[in-house]
């Protein structure tokens, strides 16, 4: 049985599809923008990023799935070089967040288990072992 149909709509912020993309769906609170990692600067500036959120750092065959209070923060954290405590391999960044603010530090911790189960179910990684949802919300 097929699904029923939804309309995403997707804007380039500069024009291009390399550039700052944003995504949502009519009817849908949540908020999607992407960006690759020498363009974080144009994703930190908007609001967006000041919320809180899931976010996914994607590199060539490694995914980080995280989650934070302010997404900005955490961004610019993972930005900065491995041995000042950020992370090298991603080369871009997507985030996920409410447009209207109802996402919660408790629904972004949910998010972000339940991606990287999803992500690891057929696994076995070291950043699978990171967080485990409790038993009564696996489904």
């Amino acid at each position: 049985m097929l699904g029923i149909g939804k309309s995403v709509r997707l804007y380039l912020a500069d024009g291009t599809v390399g550039g700052l993309r944003t995504a949502g769906i009519m009817n849908w609170t949540g908020h999607v923008s992407a960006v690759r990692r020498i363009d974080l600067g144009e994703l930190l500036r908007r609001k967006e990023s000041g919320r809180t959120g899931v976010y996914l750092l994607l590199g060539d065959d490694l995914a980080y799935v995280g989650e934070a209070d302010v997404v900005r923060n955490r961004l610019r954290a993972h930005a900065r070089p491995e041995p000042e405590g950020g992370k090298d391999f991603w080369t871009e960044a997507v985030i996920i967040t409410s447009k209207d603010t109802n996402l919660t530090k408790a629904h972004a911790r949910y998010l972000e288990a339940r991606s990287t189960q999803q992500r690891c179910a057929n696994r076995d990684e070291r950043s699978c072992r990171r967080r485990r949802l409790p038993p009564h919300q696996i489904r």
